[in-house]
């Protein structure tokens, strides 16, 4: 009896072990996936500054890819009205 309680237990160790590292391993590609996702609000913010359109809807739901490009598109074609109406 004394036997199966210590397979018990060593199966038991293996599998906290395991889990462990999986914590672990998941906690890692979070922390990775932070540090992406604070570059690109970096970029971001930084286009945006420079007048970009913003991704987000009046309502502040995001844009789709479609609309955003739609916003983009009228804002290159402004900039070039803009641009070719003032006297250079």
């Amino acid at each position: 009896m004394q036997i199966m309680s210590r397979i018990d237990a060593i199966l038991t160790e293996k599998k906290a072990l395991t889990l462990r590292g999986f914590v672990q391993t998941l906690e890692r590609k979070c922390q990775e996936m932070q540090k992406d996702i604070d570059n690109f609000e970096l970029k971001l913010a930084a286009l945006q500054s420079n007048g970009f359109p913003s991704l987000l809807t009046n309502a502040g739901r995001l844009l789709t890819r479609d609309q955003y490009a739609t916003r983009v598109k009228n804002y290159v074609t402004n900039q070039i009205t803009t641009s070719s109406s003032s006297p250079a």
